[in-house]
């Protein structure tokens, strides 16, 4: 089974078109709701199976995202940058099969992870990056957004989202509590910097 979330309605034409030569099953999953806006180009792009993309770079840590989680992480670097932290955003596109390649190597460099997914958080994506870097011996600190294991309450996705803390402010907030020898690195080296 090969699962795919695209990140904009771009992305979305994309995946149909790539499972459309895939022989097996394909789960494409996309959001209940509006898209993001971006206009959909003409010419479509066949995905390398299993393979995600640097969306940006950094070196501080990075984000590894899927779907609707892509945009949230772009909103966290935004808030990152304002407090001098270079992150890495990677859209993931698949959870099934995973590009294991990218995110070992991503771990190697950046030793502290974000995963950002509108999914349920227990056994999903973030799950199956944690299982990826142990079972590789891989040590990196990893820190997982997404849905809690609970019944949630219908309702408009947004505030939803502000309701179990999945938005760019909260996941900046668990970032800095859970790191904030980040934030203190960071300015004792603008510092030293400054007396230079």
């Amino acid at each position: 089974l090969t699962i795919m979330a695209p990140t904009d309605e771009n992305e979305l034409v994309d995946m149909f078109y790539t499972a459309m030569d895939l022989n097996g099953p394909v789960a494409i999953r996309y959001p209940r709701g509006v898209g993001e806006g971006v206009e959909v180009a003409e010419l479509r792009n066949k995905l390398e199976i299993g393979k995600g993309n640097v969306v940006q770079e950094g070196k501080d840590l990075a984000i590894m995202a899927i779907g609707r989680g892509v945009n949230i992480g772009k909103d966290v670097i935004a808030q990152m940058a304002d407090k001098g932290i270079s992150v890495k955003l990677i859209n993931a596109r698949f959870a099934k099969p995973l590009d294991e390649d990218l995110i070992m190597q991503t771990a190697r460099t950046c030793k502290r992870l974000v995963t950002i997914e509108d999914n349920c958080i227990n056994g999903g994506f973030g799950s199956a990056v944690v299982e990826l870097l142990e079972d590789n011996n891989i040590e990196a600190e990893v820190l997982r957004a997404g849905i809690p294991d609970e019944f949630i309450e219908h309702g408009k996705v947004d505030l939803l989202f502000d309701y179990i803390n999945l938005n760019a402010d909260a996941i900046t907030e668990s970032i800095v509590n859970r790191w904030p020898d980040i934030i203190n690195n960071r300015a004792l080296g603008l510092l030293k910097f400054g007396k230079n």
